[in-house]
């Protein structure tokens, strides 16, 4: 359809062969219809989805354009139906929308208000960003195998990250109005898997101010509830607009709202070398939170205030380990070596 096409009613039947949108097609609610749509249907264009219901009964809608959802349902009636996505969806006014169909997204799924529902969700590669003040929510686990979680909304759903990146805030050159640093909710349990990435951006310590916070927090629970967070993966930090942090700054990047179960660790801390250069961040698991403490690189390298056995057998332990934010990497030069050695030797029995 190149000069658009206004669904009222009626049964689109795309056979397998398929139908292709490529200019405007919108979906409007007509008093006492029945949409249907069965077999292929190609949207390379424009798809809006006004108001009112559609029907799937054995029909997969494959998403290259942009499909704008403002009001309404897409939702599952007879035979296999799936929704794949690899261009734009966009969720936009205060009404909710609901997708009852099966979807899996390797483009961009943009929450920008009110709620999105959809009932099973995974996500391979791509986007799934929330907008402050927005909810994405599913009575399923939402898996993400790839790709990043961004912004500053709710996702009301239990989280598996089995490979994916989960970035608070909205970091987008494209529009520079959206700010990159956020406070991101996950309403439900938490997993973060062997492969999954907690990146977190810091240019300050206040965050007293929601809506302009000055590094990024993941929020997990929700109040007068009980979750499940599990930890893994990497924990990736990265300074932002020049904030080198103090040694004792202190940074609550995941916090509990309600009551949760915590389990786990992160495997690994990554530090970017541009943007936070020679800083190390002790990771500190409190019965609320997870706060980072920045220090700079020292002889003494577990913190007890006495250079002594432990930390000669930290640095023999991390011995040839490179990259940057080493506790052991005494000179952040980013390996850890015989001059990380000859320093906690030659440091040996101060404040002991």
């Amino acid at each position: 359809t190149g000069n658009g096409f206004a669904w009222y009613a009626g049964t689109l039947n795309g056979g397998s062969a398929g139908l292709t949108n490529q200019g405007l097609l919108r979906v409007v609610a007509n008093s006492g219809s029945y949409r249907s749509l069965s077999g292929l249907l190609v949207n390379s264009g424009t798809l809006v989805h006004y108001n009112d219901w559609v029907y799937f009964n054995g029909a997969t809608l494959q998403n290259t354009g942009t499909l704008e959802l403002q009001a309404g349902t897409l939702r599952h009636n007879t035979g296999t139906n799936l929704i794949q996505n690899t261009g734009t969806l966009r969720k936009t006014t205060t009404s909710g929308f609901t997708i009852s169909v099966s979807t899996t997204n390797s483009g961009r799924i943009e929450v920008l208000s009110g709620t999105l529902s959809i009932t099973n969700l995974t996500q391979t590669d791509g986007e799934t960003r929330i907008h402050r003040g927005a909810t994405l929510s599913s009575s399923n686990a939402v898996q993400l195998q790839g790709g990043k979680l961004t912004g500053a909304g709710a996702l009301n759903a239990p989280l598996n990250n089995s490979a994916g990146a989960i970035a608070p805030g909205i970091d987008d050159p494209d529009h520079p109005n959206l700010n990159p640093l956020g406070i991101l909710t996950i309403q439900g349990n938490l997993t973060l898997g062997a492969d999954a990435v907690l990146e977190v951006e810091l240019a300050g310590t206040n965050n007293s101010d929601p809506a302009n916070p000055q590094y990024d927090r993941l929020i997990v629970g929700q109040s007068g509830y009980t979750r499940t967070l599990q930890l893994g993966g990497t924990l990736r930090v990265k300074g932002r607009d020049g904030y080198v942090p103090n040694p004792g700054d202190a940074f609550d990047i995941v916090v509990r709202s309600g009551s949760w179960n915590r389990s786990g660790s992160f495997a690994r801390v990554e530090v970017d070398p541009d943007t936070l250069p020679c800083i190390v961040f002790e990771v500190r698991y409190l019965s609320d939170r997870v706060r980072l403490v920045a220090s700079t690189p020292s002889a003494d390298i577990n913190r007890d205030g006495c250079v002594d056995d432990a930390d000669l057998l930290a640095v023999l332990f991390a011995f040839g380990q490179t990259g940057n934010g080493l506790p052991e990497d005494t000179n952040c030069d980013g390996v850890v070596d015989d001059a990380d050695l000859l320093a906690v030797l030659f440091a040996f029995g101060q404040g002991c």
